[in-house]
């Protein structure tokens, strides 16, 4: 059934088939007053604040073979992860942010 179109058969929602992959950012900050029409603000921002990795996804036909390279690494075959590829998931990394109004 195309996507938009009513049917009688149960829903398929393709974007909901994989693990979750938590992503958290964080922040935290602080504004001082001075006086009256002045403050100054500090604040830090985190993302991907625990560092999560998310690794791609398998690869390989079901009938696939298993390979290997001339050191004996595991190259290729079914349900095989490339531990140097990433699905998504920056490296944890954060920045400073100081402003002051008047």
């Amino acid at each position: 059934m195309p996507a938009g179109q009513w049917d009688s058969s149960a829903q398929y929602h393709n974007d909901y088939r994989q693990a979750r992959s938590p992503d958290e950012q964080f922040s935290l900050g602080r504004r001082f007053v001075i006086r009256e029409g002045m403050s100054f603000q500090i604040r830090g921002e985190f993302f991907n604040a625990f560092n999560r990795l998310q690794l791609a996804n398998p690869t390989g036909a079901p009938n696939a073979a298993t390979t290997y390279n001339a050191q004996g690494q595991l190259t290729g075959g079914f349900g095989r992860i490339d531990p140097t590829a990433t699905n998504g998931g920056l490296p944890r990394n954060g920045q400073i942010v100081a402003r002051f109004q008047w």
